[in-house]
């Protein structure tokens, strides 16, 4: 036997080794770590847990779903958190991890620059070095809009309990400010699934009625809550569409509408009231909410009249979402799912000098979803693919 076979048998045992032994060293990895994430936050703050005057505070952890690493990928690594005077502090840069590529984000933005299919293939063909022939791409984009076209004329599930909508607003070029409306719906199990689009002059009446005729003309039936900010009409429109359902506030809205009343409040008492209004939506029960809810406006009434005023305004649509299972009630509480869901896809669209029409937007809402679903397929092996009627997204 020669030196060189010999060398490849020894490269292949060595191989063989490594793969044997990688899930104990990505797990040492994995601790040690989290280990020394967790030392360099507390560098970053200078004081003890617990301890005093120090604007800058333990904050919990974010769950980051994969690190790439040489010897393999790193899974749900927890990063500490730091809270200062009202915002986080990032103790890295690479805050984020994009599931939309490179390749999507150009599509968009040659989309958004009225450049046809031909001056499209060649500048994409330059960009990644290799041949995107015209009819690939036509093909590619018909067969994207036809599959999302489908899915919006389908049925949707008939387990859905709740649904949660917010509204993007943009630009189409020559005819001023635009809003794409989006339903994300919640089923019995707590799955998020992407519902429906529709794109609007404005969050009126009519235009979420429009929208709700169409989640129900694909047989939505009696949705049991419906979630938003409280922009006019939405309560209305949800009651007159589904009779049986009940509005939910958005609380993070009603929140930012409560700091704002609260103005002449100094620094610190602007903070107390910040704390004490999660305090109360973050009970277990919903009687252990009401019971806070009352101590919170016995304190603070007496403070400043304006934050009773605006607590009976809204005091019927506040507890509702605790019908649900604890187990994702706390999804049912804000739009923050929605806006969560679309803020990569406002990133991208603020680039851009706005849409050209309609029908342009709902194809940008299709390559949107294409790279969340191929993103997903990738890197999730409990992704749920495109079903009939919705796009789940969320588990």
């Amino acid at each position: 036997m020669s030196n060189a076979d010999k060398n490849v048998q020894l490269s292949a045992w060595i191989s063989q080794v490594v793969n044997a032994v990688r899930p104990q060293l990505l797990a040492i990895l994995k601790e040690s770590l989290e280990e020394s994430l967790i030392q360099l936050r507390d560098q970053h703050i200078g004081n003890a847990r617990y301890g005093r005057n120090n604007f800058m505070k333990r904050y919990g952890f974010r769950i980051r779903k994969y690190f790439t690493c040489t010897i393999g990928r790193l899974e749900n690594v927890r990063i500490p958190r730091i809270r200062s005077i009202g915002r986080e502090v990032q103790m890295f840069t690479d805050k984020f991890v994009h599931f939309s590529r490179e390749l999507i984000e150009q599509i968009i933005l040659g989309q958004s620059f009225l450049m046809s299919g031909r001056k499209l293939s060649v500048w994409l063909g330059g960009m990644l070095k290799d041949r995107i022939t015209y009819p690939t791409l036509c093909n590619l984009m018909g067969n994207l809009k036809a599959e999302f076209d489908t899915i919006r004329q389908s049925a949707i599930p008939d387990d859905i309990e709740a649904l949660i909508v917010d509204g993007i607003w943009g630009r189409i070029r020559r005819s001023g400010k635009r809003v794409l409306l989006t339903a994300l719906g919640v089923d019995s199990g707590g799955h998020i699934h992407a519902l429906d689009w529709l794109v609007e002059e404005s969050e009126s009446l009519q235009a979420w009625m429009r929208l709700f005729e169409r989640l129900r003309q694909r047989g939505l039936g009696n949705v049991r809550l419906i979630v938003g900010d409280g922009s006019l009409g939405l309560p209305a429109a949800g009651r007159m569409v589904f009779p049986e359902s009940r509005f939910q506030i958005c609380l993070w809205h009603l929140c930012q509408d409560l700091m704002r009343q609260v103005k002449g409040l100094n620094w610190i008492q602007r903070q107390h009231l910040y704390h004490d209004f999660w305090e109360v939506f973050n009970a277990l029960t919903l009687d252990e909410c009401y019971e806070r809810y009352l101590i919170f406006l016995r304190k603070w009434q007496q403070i400043n009249p304006a934050i009773e005023r605006l607590f009976a305004r809204y005091e019927s649509q506040l507890f509702y979402y605790y019908d649900f299972p604890r187990e994702y009630n706390y999804r049912l509480r804000t739009v923050n799912l929605a806006e969560g869901f679309f803020s990569h896809l406002k990133t991208i669209l603020r680039k851009y000098p706005g849409w050209t029409s309609p029908e342009q937007v709902y194809l940008i809402m299709s390559i949107f979803l294409k790279s969340m679903k191929t993103y997903r397929d990738m890197f999730h092996s409990q992704q749920k693919s495109i079903n009939n009627g919705t796009f789940i997204y969320a588990y």
